[in-house]
């Protein structure tokens, strides 16, 4: 599947809307970046500093809460990607906006998705950001495993190399397959 495709069905199913936010604790957004390499779909991670005090070491997209001053989610999604690693996306690269999902600690997390025609140079802030994961995106969906772990609960788990991605993460990637691989 090329990315083309996966954006085309990404765009009429999940249309970017830009709703207005009341400000209030526990709601956030993230940005799925999709970028080709190589002729290949990827998709932008990162590997959250272990030094945070909330899901220290887990592999996420970038984003994080929205704050007084946002206006709407899309909004908080730019601005936390800039923040976490100094990459500038236009929402006008933005192409659709998933369902929310809920994490563990009870924050509801939209995620928006970018289409970026090359990947940008990104500069990871320390303090957020440990590392910068971009996996080939049809690999990382093939990566699927069902599990049943208990402590954090998990009942399935996408795999990049030694890192297992899971929860809120895991359920924003299966949405995304479901989406773009819709028939």
């Amino acid at each position: 599947m090329d990315l083309d495709a996966i954006c085309q069905r990404l765009r009429v199913a999940c249309p970017v809307r830009r709703d207005a936010v009341t400000p209030q604790p526990g709601v956030a957004a993230v940005l799925v970046i999709l970028y080709p390499h190589n002729g290949v779909p990827h998709v932008l991670m990162m590997k959250r500093s272990k030094a945070l005090r909330s899901h220290p070491g887990e592999i996420g997209f970038p984003g994080g809460l929205f704050e007084d001053g946002d206006g709407d989610l899309l909004t908080t999604a730019l601005r936390e990607t800039e923040e976490e690693l100094d990459l500038a996306i236009f929402s006008e690269d933005v192409i659709a906006r998933l369902p929310p999902v809920e994490t563990l600690s009870g924050i509801e997390v939209t995620p928006f998705v970018s289409l970026q025609t090359t990947l940008a140079d990104c500069t990871p802030n320390p303090e957020e950001v440990e590392e910068v994961l971009q996996p080939p995106l049809i690999a990382l969906w093939n990566s699927y495993r069902p599990e049943a772990v208990v402590e954090p609960p998990s009942d399935f788990a996408y795999w990049y190399g030694p890192h297992r991605i899971w929860g809120a993460t895991a359920r924003i990637l299966r949405h995304l397959s479901e989406v773009a691989t819709a028939k």
